[in-house]
């Protein structure tokens, strides 16, 4: 029994083709790189998002503690505090006269 083999565009080296992802919008019908070449670049791109969100990390001030995320936000500043926009929270919270 002959196995079918195809040559992945990546490394160039011949496999069979169980080596190989089934994917019809081919024309043979499987992907031309192998698994081998699909999951190295998969953990390529891995170790890039994850230095980019550690990079985010860092940069926004977030700690990490048990391996959950908490933001630092600094403290609110005064006028944020007495406002909502324009109208500040006593006026905010009392009911309108003449209704």
């Amino acid at each position: 029994m002959k196995t079918e083999t195809k040559i992945c565009k990546k490394c160039g080296e011949e496999r069979p083709l169980f080596r190989f992802k089934k994917d019809d919008a081919y024309a043979g019908g499987y992907r031309p790189v192998c698994y081998e070449c699909l999951n190295a670049r998969a953990k390529e791109l891995k170790a890039v998002r994850d230095s980019m969100a550690e990079r985010k990390i860092i940069s926004k001030g977030i700690s990490i503690n048990g391996g959950k995320t908490h933001m630092e936000f600094p403290e609110e500043p005064e006028f944020m505090k007495n406002k909502y926009w324009t109208v500040t929270k006593t006026d905010y919270r009392r009911p309108l006269k003449g209704l």
